[in-house]
Formats: structure tokens, C-alpha cells, sequence
């Protein structure tokens, strides 16, 4: 579809909950609704005929690790923080609609009204504004991305988006391990690896910590087409466990441009043990960094928190 045929959307967030987990992931659920009319008629919208998209936001959990120093600093900043809400609609590299939401604090209401055109392929970016109690510049602290949303009256549907924290040019770049889980004896059970940096990047290194009593690495795959030509790899001992080293770089001196929405850089194939126990899980976790940037420069990591390989239960 293409991005015409402009409709009207009423916005309205309520029920902002902010909830610490079991394992201490931070949630922020928003019930955001659209009420989809035809922008053609005047005529106020028709809730038989809305379309509706709530929006459910994550924020992430990371650890801070210094380029300097590699030490684990820890450092979260809270929604509970978060001042502004800044939402877009786009189709391509096209703004469709923008809306700004302030929260006051103690708050868990807000509303906003825009226009969308109706279509396929839009993306929703959401970023969230942490105002430092007024007594510096607000920085923009979380930003989260989902693509292939598509907007039609009639239909309600939610859209996940997980804000992760903003990497600031010049001093840290962010790593998300991802989750899988597969049955006893079997492989082909892919974690990816994402990347979110401001920086053009001259080399990677990291671990992935896994238990090598129930999971083993068959493979790591670059998943696209990257300047990064080369990915090597190498087994070794680490205090999870074991962890898989990897390494990217090019071999042609060729730099990684910036990748300000999250990109999905390795895919690490693993196989289950056959005498893994259904049930039983070990957590994915990233250490010991060494990213350089542009100029050679080692910049910090923000690693997200959550990964985890679950063993399902056998066929």
C-alpha cells in the first residue's frame, strides 16, 4: 500500500504500570489506542468502526561496562525516571505522524490526538525522555523500534516494542543477546546477536556465557550482509561455564557505519545435550568486550540483560 489515504487517529495512554519482576526486568505497560476514521469525512469516528493498536513498551535491563577500564558499573536509568514520550509513525524514511506525550510525575495518564495515513509497512518508534529533575538538558534515555506494523480500520491488534538504552557517540555502543530453547538431542536452535551504535565501528569482540552441560555452539553466522567480512570464533572456558568467543572485523580495513535502530549482526547456532533435563534453562549472558571504534578508539558496552536458553520437552 502506499502511504495516502489519510485517517484520523485519536491516541489516548492509560494505566501507565511500572513493575519490577521477579527477574528485575523493568516493565512500562501503555495501553495505547488509534480510533481509525476516514479522513475524507468530517464526521466524528464510529467506534463500531475503529481500528485499534495498543502498544505494549518494554524497557530493558542492561549492565555498563567501561571501554577504559572493562569494569561492570551497573547503572539503570528507571522509567519511573522517564518525563516525555516522544511517538512516531513513519513509512520508509518518511515521518507520517508525530506525537509528543508529557508525563508528570506521579502520573499515569496521558493523551494526545494525530493523523496517520491507514497502510502496510509502517514503523513505530517510540522514545522516551528522561528530564534529570530539571537540573540538566533532558536526555533521551530509551528508544525502541518496531517495523511491519500495519495500520487498518476494523482491526485491533497490539504491537510490542522494547526500548533499549540510548548509546551515546563516542563513549558506548549497546549488545542484546536473544533467547531460544529447543528439546534434548536436537541443534539448529539460533540466538541472535544485536548491535545499536552511534559510531562506526573498526572491530567486535565479546563472550557469550552459556552452560556447556546442556547446550554446545555448532556455528556462529553473520545474519546480513555487513562491512565486517570475517567472524571468527573460539571455544573457551569461562566462570558460567563456557563461553563463545567471537571476533568481527574486515579483513580489507573496511569500518561498520553507525546502526542507530537495532540490527541483528550474528546468529549463533546451538545444539542441546542429549541428556539435558526438559525444564532446565542457563542464561545467555555477554562479557569481556573490546569494541573499537572508527579511530581505533575502545568505546564502553551496555549489555542487555535477559537471554536465556530454555530445553524444551522431547518429542
Amino acid at each position: 500500500m502506499t502511504k495516502s489515504g489519510c485517517s484520523k487517529v485519536h491516541l489516548s495512554i492509560k494505566s501507565l504500570a511500572l513493575i519490577m519482576s521477579k527477574t528485575k526486568r523493568l516493565l512500562l505497560a501503555l495501553a495505547l489506542s488509534l480510533a481509525l476514521a476516514a479522513c475524507q469525512s468530517q464526521a466524528p469516528t464510529n467506534p463500531v468502526n475503529d481500528g485499534r493498536v495498543s502498544l505494549a513498551l518494554t524497557f530493558a535491563q542492561w549492565q555498563e561496562y567501561s571501554g577504559e577500564e572493562g569494569q561492570t558499573l551497573a547503572r539503570v536509568r528507571a522509567p519511573a525516571a522517564i518525563s516525555r514520550l516522544d511517538i512516531f509513525v513513519l513509512f520508509d524514511q518518511d515521518t507520517l505522524a508525530r506525537t509528543v506525550a508529557q508525563i508528570t510525575p506521579g502520573s499515569n495518564e496521558f493523551a494526545a490526538v494525530l493523523q496517520v495515513p491507514i497502510g502496510e509497512e509502517r514503523r513505530i518508534v517510540v522514545e522516551a525522555w528522561d528530564d534529570q529533575g530539571g537540573v540538566a538538558p533532558p536526555v533521551r534515555a530509551f528508544r525502541g523500534v518496531q517495523a511491519h506494523v500495519e495500520v487498518q480500520p476494523n482491526v485491533a491488534r497490539e504491537v510490542a516494542v522494547t526500548l533499549y538504552p540510548v548509546p551515546l557517540a563516542g563513549q558506548s555502543v549497546v549488545l542484546i543477546v536473544g533467547s531460544a530453547q529447543g528439546a534434548p538431542g536436537t541443534s539448529g536452535h539460533l540466538v541472535p546477536i544485536t548491535l545499536i551504535s552511534a559510531d562506526s565501528l573498526s572491530g567486535i569482540q565479546f563472550d557469550l556465557n552459556y552452560d556447556a552441560r546442556l547446550i554446545s555452539p555448532v556455528a556462529a553466522l553473520r545474519t546480513r550482509p555487513l562491512a565486517f567480512d570475517t567472524l571468527a570464533t573460539n571455544v573457551i572456558s569461562s566462570q558460567q561455564g563456557q563461553a563463545l568467543r567471537m571476533l568481527m572485523f574486515a579483513v580489507s580495513g573496511e569500518r561498520l557505519p553507525a546502526l542507530f535502530d537495532p540490527t541483528e549482526i550474528i546468529k549463533v547456532d546451538f545444539s542441546v545435550d542429549i541428556e539435558a533435563e526438559a525444564g532446565t534453562q542457563t542464561p545467555l549472558t555477554l562479557s569481556n568486550f573490546t569494541v573499537l571504534d572508527q579511530n581505533r578508539k575502545r568505546l564502553g558496552v551496555l549489555a542487555v540483560e535477559g537471554g536465556s536458553f530454555e530445553i524444551a520437552g522431547g518429542q
